[in-house]
């Protein structure tokens, strides 16, 4: 992309159910596109589930009257110029409270990516001798998550076969937890329809980012080297050696993912990614993408 297109930045936030926008029930939704808005996506390279700290300026009465409605979902997309909008963040909304500061009526939410489907989702699955761990996954998310559109399995003990069978009972969550942990693997759920499974160590067979300081690197990156991945502390203890660094937003970068590193003064090379922060303001400055990762 042009570097100067990603001055262009725009953003499209929708507030309630995908199948009200537009229908006859409209009024239990709302897209939002030029208010002033502030955001900060947390996302982890963990089962934790991502979140969102959003707050949004001077909403009228019956806008932020949808913010009460039940696990009401909350989905925020950004692009740059002409560029189709990327999901950011799609979540059910577990706060929100609205306050007036001067002249301003700021309405402040907090949301996360998978909480009723994590919380409700249930398995009580029996599996044959001689099962791979891909089907296990297959089966336990189909299972427990059923609004989980799609499962990447990218590399790792994933094909591991479970001779006498495997079995499994209670919260999806935990299951999943336990099952990844055993193969040293880890999962994500994204957009909350989407699940992530990738080795601690190892290929994740997925294509590097590759970002300089003339597609949107900021600043020169941070080298680091201390233990960013709880679970990989228990693993491999080796080289935890890694990177910290800002870029412009870039809504691809992910969580498990790969970046690639290049014309910077201390830190060219390929980095797996470990956390991840979006943040940004409407009407500010600040719209970036912060990255932890470590070496690859």
């Amino acid at each position: 992309m042009i570097m100067s297109l990603k001055w262009l930045r725009k953003y499209r936030l929708t507030i309630g159910k995908e199948n009200t926008v537009g229908a006859a029930n409209a009024a239990q939704s709302v897209i939002i596109t030029d208010s002033h808005i502030e955001f900060d996506v947390s996302i982890t390279g963990d089962s934790k589930l991502n979140t969102l700290d959003l707050k949004i300026y001077n909403l009228s009465r019956s806008t932020i009257a949808i913010f009460d409605i039940e696990n009401v979902q909350v989905t925020l997309e950004v692009a740059y110029g002409d560029d189709p909008f990327v999901v950011l963040f799609k979540g059910e909304k577990t706060y929100m409270t609205t306050a007036k500061k001067g002249t301003e009526i700021i309405t402040t939410v907090k949301a996360a990516e998978g909480s009723v489907a994590t919380k409700e989702g249930q398995v009580n699955l029996t599996m044959p001798e001689n099962t791979k761990v891909k089907d296990i996954v297959s089966k336990m998310v189909a299972e427990g998550m059923p609004e989980v559109k799609s499962v990447n399995m990218n590399g790792g003990t994933l094909d591991r076969v479970y001779n006498k069978g495997f079995s499994a009972s209670g919260n999806i969550k935990k299951a999943l937890d336990d099952l990844c942990k055993s193969n040293n693997l880890q999962w994500t759920l994204d957009k909350g329809d989407t699940i992530n499974i990738y080795p601690l160590n190892g290929d994740t067979k997925v294509k590097a980012i590759q970002l300089t300081p003339y597609n949107g690197l900021i600043n020169t990156p941070e080298k680091t080297n201390k233990e960013i991945d709880k679970l990989k502390k228990d693993l491999d203890k080796a080289d935890t050696a890694g990177v910290k660094f800002d870029c412009l937003l870039e809504p691809l970068i992910q969580a498990g993912g790969v970046v690639q590193l290049k014309g910077t003064f201390n830190a060219d090379g390929n980095y797996k990614v470990t956390k991840v922060s979006h943040s940004g303001g409407y009407e500010s400055d600040d719209w970036k993408t912060s990255v932890e990762a470590v070496n690859y």
